[in-house]
């Protein structure tokens, strides 16, 4: 599923979390996680046997204004505690999420982009709208993730 990069739209996102590089890593890359730190995910399904890594394929349900939307994720680059890749095609829309963590001084930096290509005359044309939609739903996801780590970290410190 390689995504023509003449042909793309999209949106980039950059956080600082303050916990280490390996528990934001996990927390990103382990999608057990997802309905606890995003609230527009509704429910997630491992599709594949064993640990997360390249080929793994997790059905993530999302609630997107008053419908449920269901579509599959499959890892397409997994470097432990540096990158994280995860594409999707439904429906001739095909999206591809890269996260790159970086340790620094206040804990780790995300760098997030997410990649919108579409096939089709119709979703060609509406591709900006699209655009518009994706953006705004996943927009918010990096700083629910934040703060998810972060009320994680400051409980283990507290116990």
């Amino acid at each position: 599923m390689e995504i023509e990069r003449r042909l793309m739209m999209g949106f980039t996102r950059e956080v600082v979390v303050k916990a280490p590089v390996e528990e934001v890593f996990e927390v990103v890359s382990n999608f057990k996680h997802a309905e606890e730190a995003m609230d527009h995910v509704t429910g997630v399904e491992i599709l594949t046997d064993g640990p997360i890594g390249v080929g793994t394929e997790i059905k993530e349900t999302r609630q997107i204004k008053k419908f449920e939307a269901s579509s599959v994720l499959k890892v397409t680059e997994y470097e432990k505690n540096r990158r994280f890749v995860v594409q999707s095609e439904q429906n001739n829309l095909l999206l591809e999420y890269v996260y790159i963590f970086k340790e620094v001084k206040e804990g780790t930096r995300v760098e997030f982009e997410g990649k919108i290509n579409t096939k089709g005359i119709r979703n060609r044309l509406m591709k900006p709208l699209i655009t518009y939609i994706i953006k705004k739903e996943d927009s918010e996801h990096l700083n629910q993730m934040k703060k998810f780590v972060e009320n994680r970290s400051d409980q283990k410190t507290d116990e």
